[in-house]
């Protein structure tokens, strides 16, 4: 397997300390630079990008700059805090779930991935909606961000009151990642984000 240099490493770590955000500062130390980073300067920085709703927005999904809440970028800030280590009792863990059981669409199952506004605000051409067009991209939402969110929520079970509805979720999420024909033809991340939830212990 190849492996970085110590050279290449510091340089990297140069490169991130000078031009990264100031939480993936924080989780690189977290991850790499275990005497200087902590969960809580990580969990400190997470906060700046959650909404009073119980959600996370404001550009976490560097890909849409909306500050509105959107299932993506909640899904993204949950990982992070599976991360390190926070509890199904945490604050902001108890929001974001929150959050996602009020806007789930009841009747399909899924999570639209982007905030409604998404189109008000700079994004990547991949998150423009025009119409229904989003949707179709993204297979209704079925995988992205769904598989990973069922994941996470099976990992943060405690915070969700309806065990059923956790079921329900992951058959679901299953049966289209059955009948997918070939995952990571959207990116990636729907691979990725099935990994995610195929490899959760707590998950079904």
């Amino acid at each position: 397997m190849k492996r970085l240099s110590r050279d290449a490493f510091d340089r990297a770590a140069a490169f991130l300390e000078k031009g990264a955000r100031p939480l993936e500062r924080e989780l690189f130390r977290f991850r790499f630079r275990f005497t200087e980073g902590s969960a809580q300067a990580v969990e400190e920085q997470l906060s700046h990008y959650a909404n009073p709703d119980g959600g996370f927005g404001r550009a976490l999904e560097p890909d849409t700059r909306t500050p509105s809440s959107s299932a993506l970028a909640t899904a993204l800030a949950l990982q992070i805090l599976q991360e390190i280590g926070a509890t199904a009792d945490h604050p902001l863990v108890r929001g974001a779930v929150e959050w996602l059981l009020q806007t789930l669409d009841r009747e399909n199952l899924v999570w639209r991935a982007v905030a409604e506004d998404a189109n008000e605000h700079p994004h990547t051409p991949w998150w423009h909606d025009d119409g229904r067009s989003l949707a179709q991209t993204f297979d209704g939402f079925r995988l992205i961000p769904r598989a990973l969110l069922v994941g996470l929520l099976h990992h943060f079970s405690s915070a969700v009151d309806d065990p059923d509805l956790l079921s329900r979720l992951a058959e679901s999420t299953v049966s289209s990642v059955e009948s997918v024909e070939q995952l990571g033809v959207g990116g990636g991340s729907d691979l990725e984000y099935v990994l995610h939830l195929a490899e959760e212990p707590a998950g079904p």
